[in-house]
């Protein structure tokens, strides 16, 4: 790779924003870390924020923070624990790739980045404010002696590696205390094989950068000559390019260009290190939790934009179709409308399409044609959906039958899980004549009493203030808690000994809304009662009717999408372009400007 052009030695490739960290800052800002030194805490560096990796990361977070709350409230099922293998960041993607799904392998697995310094240190190294690192031995200074006793250094490596999916990595240590003109501290990168008891750099699998002579070493004791040495106060960074195979070091927001090329294996799993000599000397780490004095965004940001404007030159007229780009746009769009439903937008768009048949090709207003032929079903599955979306489950049974007339008979999974949110339903429409009563009784205990009698007792718990309208609520209320309970038992019933049913009745637990005087007031059952519910079984419905006729229950540019995200994800495995760029780029392209090339 030509480094003369890279962003390490291009300021001016930076983004159309302002440049944070690129001054230097006083020590009483470093010193106030505002992290608490615990394992569950989360932060993004700013310039990772749209690696695909770490988005991965966050979605993975947030899916774990929920499963945590849900676990302390007893709603967590088994498919929720995040201690089960992951896998499901592809979604349907799994089922699209026409091979046989490989088992986990270290780069699947979503291992967080680098947060603080670990467990993983040598003896006389000490931690404070989570990630400050000093130096104290017991054992007299000295060259000679350390030797002698078989200690040259202590060293200590961060508490997770870093995945080569990021693209480029970078950290930053500042330099509290060392001896002046001669700080015997060395930081870089190393595998766990790299003993703690020797510098960074020494041990094989170790790549660092030292103070006292500004010499880099790689699994050596003779480092070759770099840059000037580093003192009290230097900040020193070290990023590893995946793409690029190399490894370079910053001072004081500096970019000291590669020191290494070409030296990473794929399989080795690197973590930030840093290594210390002589007592008292004390660094800093800064994995991203504070803003980096090195500008590293726009070296991020460069890259970034290098590949986008590849992918833009990428000539696609060598792609075979048999009709025409806008034939095939226009088919996948209107094929994505009718299979979901969408029957208003699709003939808006089938009209609008036919309205170009003077500016566009035969084969794309054929295009628009052949899918809008498929209106009619559409329009029964969005009657359905509709159905489904206003808890009219009767009508949907209907409907169903009326239209689709053996589906319920030869799917026994999709009518049970219909039955299950009939059950539901019946339970949130009690909930709701409850609350309805419970308000306005309220409202009329507001209108009627006087301010000065409200501490007189009547002595019969205001029944005088229940209206007729009360009682005919009531009476439909009980009604409707009788059905409730005969609908539950016959539902039991028909499903009770069917091991078929026995887990996902275990799972979804709806017995258990009996039990509460009002669902709907209790957060913890919003998965059971919520009206999120609606819409996964709508979903759940329009794809087995669409299976039941023989048709793909998604649309052909969801396999597309799919298809793509997965070629990305094999992509940035080792820290290939794939790790800089994701198809949600694109999307975020269209609704909110330029792509980062621009």
């Amino acid at each position: 790779m030509d480094y003369s052009s890279h962003p390490l030695h291009r300021p001016d490739n930076s983004p159309p924003r302002r440049r944070r960290g690129t001054h230097r800052r006083p020590l009483d800002d470093i010193l106030n870390p505002t992290l608490s030194d615990d394992d569950d805490r989360w932060f993004t560096p700013q310039y990772l924020e749209h690696s695909p990796y770490v988005q991965r990361l966050e979605r993975d977070h947030m899916r774990r923070q929920e499963a945590k709350t849900a676990k302390a409230s007893g709603t967590m099922g088994d498919e929720d624990d995040p201690s089960l293998p992951p896998g499901s960041h592809r979604g349907m993607a799994h089922t699209v790739v026409e091979r046989p799904s490989p088992t986990p392998s270290d780069d699947e697995i979503l291992e967080p980045l680098p947060t603080r310094w670990g467990k993983s240190a040598y003896s006389g190294l000490s931690i404070n404010y989570c990630n400050e690192v000093r130096y104290s031995s017991a054992k007299p200074s000295g060259e000679e002696r350390s030797r002698q006793d078989g200690l040259e250094a202590a060293a200590i490596r961060a508490n997770h590696p870093i995945s080569p999916q990021c693209g480029i990595y970078y950290f930053e240590i500042t330099i509290l205390e060392t001896k002046q003109d001669d700080a015997s501290i060395g930081m870089g990168v190393c595998t766990s094989k790299a003993a703690m008891s020797r510098p960074v750099g020494w041990e094989p699998e170790s790549f660092g950068y030292h103070g006292d002579d500004g010499r880099v070493f790689c699994a050596q004791t003779v480092g070759k000559r770099y840059s000037e040495g580093y003192n009290m106060n230097d900040v020193i960074g070290c990023g590893v390019d995946f793409l690029a195979n190399c490894i370079f070091f910053t001072k004081n927001g500096i970019n000291l260009g590669p020191a290494f090329h070409d030296m990473i294996k794929p399989h080795w799993r690197l973590f930030p290190a840093v290594s210390m000599k002589r007592n008292g000397e004390r660094t800093l780490a800064n994995f991203g939790e504070r803003p980096f004095v090195y500008d590293i965004e726009s070296m991020v940001h460069g890259v970034r934009g290098k590949i986008w404007k590849s992918i833009r030159k990428t000539d696609t007229k060598g792609l075979k179709s048999a009709t025409s780009e806008t034939a095939l746009v226009q088919n996948l769009v209107m094929q994505f409308l009718l299979t979901e439903g969408h029957v208003d937008t699709a003939t808006a768009f089938w009209e609008e399409t036919k309205g170009q048949d003077s500016v566009s090709s035969p084969d794309a207003a054929n295009a628009a044609d052949r899918g809008f032929e498929h209106k009619g079903d559409a329009t029964r599955r969005q009657r359905i959906r509709k159905a489904v979306l206003e808890g009219d489950m009767d009508s949907v049974f209907r409907y169903t039958r009326q239209f689709y007339p053996t589906l319920l008979e030869e799917s026994n999974m999709v009518m049970y899980k219909l039955r299950c949110r009939k059950f539901i339903e019946l339970i949130r429409k009690s909930a709701e004549i409850k609350r309805a009563i419970a308000v306005a009784r309220q409202a009329k205990t507001l209108q009627d009493v006087d301010p000065g009698d409200m501490d007189i007792d009547n002595g019969n718990g205001g029944a005088e203030l229940v209206s007729e309208d009360d009682q005919i609520q009531s009476t439909k209320l009980m009604d409707l808690e009788a059905e409730t309970i005969v609908y539950g038992r016959e539902l039991h019933k028909d499903y009770a000994n069917d091991p078929m049913y026995e887990e996902s009745n275990r799972k979804s637990d709806i017995w258990s809304l009996l039990a509460y005087n009002n669902p709907l007031d209790e957060p913890h059952l919003q998965h059971l009662v919520g009206l999120d519910g609606r819409t996964e079984v709508a979903e759940e419905l329009n794809e087995a009717i669409l299976v039941h006729q023989g048709k793909s229950s998604h649309a052909a540019i969801e396999t597309v999408y799919s298809q793509t995200s997965v070629l990305l994800d094999e992509t940035r495995r080792g820290g290939g372009e794939g790790a800089f760029v994701s198809v949600n780029d694109i999307l975020e392209d269209i609704n909110l400007g330029p792509s980062p090339s621009s």
